[in-house]
């Protein structure tokens, strides 16, 4: 229950943020937002391209938050890079 609490605030901030959004996009962005903190999010490039309506600047956006300390973690990329799919569906 905690969980899906957490998961419906961010999903509250992210349509604040991007307010036009189609399903799998606000999942994307919901879940990428969730895993990075709200304020990361928010001066995110993938906030700022999704919003310029730049869907596949925001989708490679992604990709870039795929480290931990300067160092690109492999379940990271695998992450973004499913974000970035459904994002793109």
């Amino acid at each position: 229950m905690r969980l899906a609490v957490e998961v419906h605030r961010f999903e509250d901030e992210v349509r604040a943020d991007c307010p036009t959004t189609n399903e799998n996009q606000l999942a994307a962005l919901t879940c990428l937002a969730y895993n990075i903190g709200a304020g990361a999010f928010h001066g995110s490039t993938v906030r700022r391209m999704h919003n310029a309506g730049d869907f596949m600047a925001a989708a490679n956006a992604f990709l870039m938050w795929d480290k931990v300390r300067n160092i690109i973690v492999p379940g990271l990329v695998r992450r973004r890079e499913a974000e970035r799919s459904l994002y793109l569906q």
